[in-house]
């Protein structure tokens, strides 16, 4: 089961959670009345998110390239590259769900292992050559 998440902050050691949230949190605990649960908090990640260069080298390059080439158009390219090297499997009442996962969600070293999966299988299924950022000329 997926738990749904509520953005906090902790201030002089006091957990407060904003309308709509905490009405969202009171609805969702009266849900799992009596029942034993457990209770996870962590920071969101907000450092080492993919970078801005990085967004645009996949948009700009990576998949403009793909998308000249092989005639898709470059969010279709988003899609495809997506389920090439972003799987994920869920286990989903007595089968396996295979999903995509979220370039948006990729910290700074997944996106550059990402790009670089898809630079190096474009190369030797598609013959398709696609040059590193320090390759490429900046307007």
């Amino acid at each position: 089961m997926i738990s749904p998440k509520y953005p906090a902050r902790v201030t002089k050691n006091q957990l407060s959670i904003e309308e709509p949230y905490k009405t969202k949190l009171r609805d969702y605990l009266f849900t799992l009345e009596g029942k034993e649960v457990e209770l996870s908090i962590k920071q969101p990640r907000l450092i080492n998110d993919r970078s801005t260069q990085q967004n645009r080298y996949m948009w700009g390059v990576v998949y403009q390239i793909l998308s000249d080439e092989i005639g898709y158009t470059v969010d279709e390219v988003h899609e495809i590259m997506k389920s090439l090297f972003l799987k994920k499997n869920f286990n989903f009442k007595d089968c396996v769900v295979t999903a995509h996962g979220s370039t948006a969600e990729l910290t700074t070293t997944a996106m550059e292992e990402y790009l670089d999966q898809i630079k190096a299988w474009s190369s030797s299924q598609l013959g398709i050559y696609i040059p590193s950022p320090s390759e490429v000329v900046h307007d």
